[in-house]
């Protein structure tokens, strides 16, 4: 299935690996429809538009599992991958669909777990931190029409990013565990 925000098409068909494996793919590319047409077509961030197609996709199933698919052995491993969180929430399309094919998993990955900590895990962070982050990401989004200005208004500062960074370690090594 594949969604066509210029021709304002969802096309689909049955693939062999099933009925199953379709219905993920609408449910992905179903979000891309919708985020499209709640922006009025603005294009915005990769790690949200990613991000929140994958957690879609697999609502209710959860056949994504945890972090295995980023090679979490330890919690060193988790904290590496943290590392990379503020560089993919400020990349283009250009750089999020770059690189190998591993690159590009794990990028699509990281999107994904950013998500999944912002729906299942921040609003446990105490005093609410980020709460009203997808808010802020959106009217930003709308009102300067920038990826990247809205993802920096989402997050406000540098203190609320490293924040998150740290918060989103603690909710995935507990989650690991």
């Amino acid at each position: 299935a594949c969604w066509s925000p210029q021709r304002r098409e969802l096309v689909a068909h049955v693939s062999a690996n099933g009925e199953q494996e379709l219905l993920r793919t609408l449910r992905h590319e179903a979000f891309h429809q919708y985020l499209s047409y709640a922006t009025s077509m603005i294009s915005s961030s990769p790690w949200f538009n990613e991000g929140y197609a994958q957690y879609f996709e697999d609502e209710g199933l959860e056949s994504l599992g945890g972090l295995e698919g980023l090679g979490v052995k330890s919690d060193e491993d988790i904290d590496k991958i943290a590392a990379a969180i503020p560089g993919v929430l400020m990349m283009d399309y250009e750089q999020f669909y770059g690189g190998s094919d591993f690159e590009r998993r794990f990028k699509y990955r990281l999107a994904w777990s950013v998500v999944r900590f912002i729906e299942k895990g921040a609003d446990d962070v105490r005093l609410k931190p980020f709460e009203g982050l997808k808010k802020r990401y959106m009217d930003a989004l709308i009102e300067t029409r920038d990826m990247h200005q809205a993802t920096s208004a989402a997050f406000k500062d540098a203190d609320l990013l490293k924040r998150f960074v740290s918060e989103w370690k603690k909710y995935w090594k507990k989650w690991q565990d």
